[in-house]
C-alpha cells in the first residue's frame, strides 16, 4: 500500500504487514476516518511497533470509502472493528523510553500543558 501524504511524504507498507482496518465518524468534518494499522511481519499479538495512518474522507466519498474498507478486509483478511475493539485504549502520551517509537525530546511547556489538559478532563469526568 501507498499513502502519498500530498508533498509531505509517501509511505509505503505491504499490506501483509496491516493487522486491522477500520472506519471512524468524524463528526468535526461530517465525514469519516480509514484508521490503518500496520504491525512488523515477526510481531505477534499484542507486540509493541506499530505504524497507524488516519485517512480523512470528505462526507462525500464515505459510500466508496467503505466499499474499499470491505474490500480490503475480504481479500486481505484484515480485522473487522468488532473484533479489534478491545485493542482500543485511552489517549496516552507517546513513551519516550519505548525503542519503538521516533520521538523528541518534549519540551516542558508542552509536558505542562499535557498535564494541565488531562487534569481538566479527570476533574469533568469525575463522578
Amino acid at each position: 500500500m501507498t499513502f502519498n501524504w500530498h508533498a509531505f511524504g509517501l509511505m509505503q507498507l505491504p499490506v501483509r504487514h496491516c493487522a486491522s482496518l477500520h472506519t471512524r465518524t468524524n463528526a468535526e468534518q461530517s465525514g469519516m476516518q480509514l484508521v490503518f494499522r500496520f504491525r512488523p511481519e515477526t510481531a505477534g499479538a499484542g507486540a509493541a511497533g506499530m505504524v497507524m495512518i488516519r485517512l480523512d474522507v470528505p462526507a462525500e466519498h464515505a459510500t466508496t470509502a467503505s466499499r474499499f474498507v470491505t474490500d480490503l478486509r475480504d481479500e486481505h483478511g484484515l480485522v473487522a472493528p468488532a473484533e479489534e475493539q478491545a485493542e482500543e485504549g485511552g489517549v496516552q502520551t507517546i513513551p519516550t523510553e519505548s525503542p519503538d517509537w521516533v520521538v523528541s525530546p518534549t519540551n516542558a511547556d508542552s509536558e505542562e500543558l499535557h498535564r494541565e489538559i488531562f487534569g481538566r478532563i479527570a476533574a469533568e469526568s469525575a463522578p
